[in-house]
């Protein structure tokens, strides 16, 4: 797509503008209409929509509409965003990354390029930042929707109107209220101990009409009781998260019971911490049975502490319907980055895998590595040889053909076709 643009500045450089122009009868990317050309821009992350800005003044228009629309701003001062012109995560492709608040305010200083903003995502909030910016904001942005994004242990206790994308409910506090039913879109549900149940009213959730995301902590062995008692009907979730505390004693396909699995397209199961040689014998079946209800699980996630039988879980999933594989194996004295166990595990889904996470993960949760791409300082000769493998099965065996990104620990890595037509993976790190 970039490489089309590029050609286009390069032949209307040395054609009049009558040549260009539609009577002359020559075809042209320009000659198509502004609304296509921006579905085409739409494809482009920052970098690129940058460069094609300097092709001409219609393309310019165009990229900055899209450039400027949608403004993703990551508050905290100590990670910092990677923006690359091959990280092309589908974060990168619907925002503009904007990495701290000097950024941002120095961003607000372009009036011209203010016409086109339409939302503003703050992500997490340190000291208020994000509270305090939106706050400011609210004065002067008419029209444009400001959303506040918690991912961690974050409370809220305004009422003012923001609109909360992630909201994150901890004890028996609920920052629910009538106007945010169609404005939340992922709720993170949390106890009040470690060793204690939910203990208040749950209905509040069938209200929330957007919600596609739900991150469910389960306590105890009884959680999945109470959780049944307070949701007297099948919720219907697309994104499903559930963070196992304890194992004693816990049904896991009781699951079934509480979410219409036939709707959830992204899965990710954390087993609890302590297990580190082995696990109850009853955890396996019990996944494998939950899995084999799913019909349209595209993202599917697992992080255990102890040993597990990864081909054996991935079997109970349609051969080649996933897109995301996220594992997060047993990190023990034993563990090693082995490419050939590493590929026997994605062959039952190679013809359809885009992102791989395979190690330990120091930074995010689950799906969100992916998404948020940070530039980390990390040992790189040791995956070496786990990348020439992977190499040699994407460009001479042709395997994994869908694959664009692979996380190995910290490290990201990005399919980029080389000069003589073969892929390789370039890191960010």
């Amino acid at each position: 797509m970039q490489r089309s643009l590029r050609k286009v500045g390069q032949y209307n450089e040395m054609q009049s503008p009558m040549d260009s122009s539609p009577q002359s009868g020559k075809s042209s990317l320009l000659c198509l209409p502004v609304e296509i050309l921006y579905e085409i821009v739409c494809y482009l992350n920052q970098c690129n929509l940058l460069q094609v800005s300097l092709i001409n003044k219609l393309l310019r228009d165009v990229a900055f509409r899209k450039l400027y629309s949608r403004i993703y701003v990551q508050t905290s001062s100590v990670r910092q965003l990677v923006v690359g012109d091959y990280v092309n995560t589908p974060l990168h492709i619907n925002y503009t990354l904007v990495n701290g608040r000097e950024k941002l305010i120095s961003l607000m200083k372009h009036t011209y390029s203010l016409r086109f903003l339409r939302e503003i995502l703050f992500h997490g909030d340190d000291n208020g930042i994000a509270m305090g910016l939106s706050r400011a904001m609210r004065d002067f942005l008419d029209g444009v929707n400001i959303y506040l994004c918690y991912n961690s242990m974050g409370e809220v206790y305004s009422r003012e109107p923001y609109l909360y994308r992630n909201l994150v409910i901890i004890r028996d506090n609920q920052f629910i209220f009538d106007e945010d039913n169609y404005s939340i879109q992922s709720l993170t549900l949390l106890a009040s101990t470690p060793n204690q149940d939910y203990n208040q009213d749950l209905s509040f959730v069938y209200r929330l009409k957007s919600l596609k995301k739900l991150s469910l902590t389960i306590q105890t062995k009884d959680t999945l009781k109470l959780l049944r008692y307070k949701l007297p009907e099948k919720l219907h979730i697309e994104q499903l998260s559930l963070n196992f505390r304890n194992l004693l004693g816990i049904n896991v396909s009781a699951l079934v019971t509480l979410f219409d699995l036939c709707n959830v397209t992204s899965l990710y199961i954390r087993i609890p911490q302590g297990y580190y040689k082995f696990l109850p014998t009853f955890v396996v079946p019990e996944i494998i049975h939950l899995l084999s209800q799913t019909i349209n699980v595209r993202n599917f996630g697992l992080s255990n502490s102890a040993p597990i039988n990864y081909m054996k879980v991935l079997r109970a999933i349609r051969k080649n319907t996933l897109n995301t594989l996220y594992l997060e194996p047993w990190y023990g004295h034993e563990f090693s980055h082995s490419p050939k166990k590493l590929l026997k595990i994605l062959h039952e889904q190679q013809l359809t895998l885009t992102r791989i996470f395979y190690g330990k993960n120091f930074n995010a949760h689950g799906f969100e590595v992916f998404e948020e791409v940070f530039r980390v300082q990390y040992g790189q000769h040791r995956l070496e040889r786990v990348l020439n493998k992977l190499r040699r099965e994407v460009s001479s065996r042709k395997r994994l053909p869908c694959l664009k990104q692979i996380v190995l620990d910290q490290m990201h890595y990005f399919t980029v076709t080389t000069a003589n037509g073969n892929m390789n993976f370039k890191s960010v790190s």
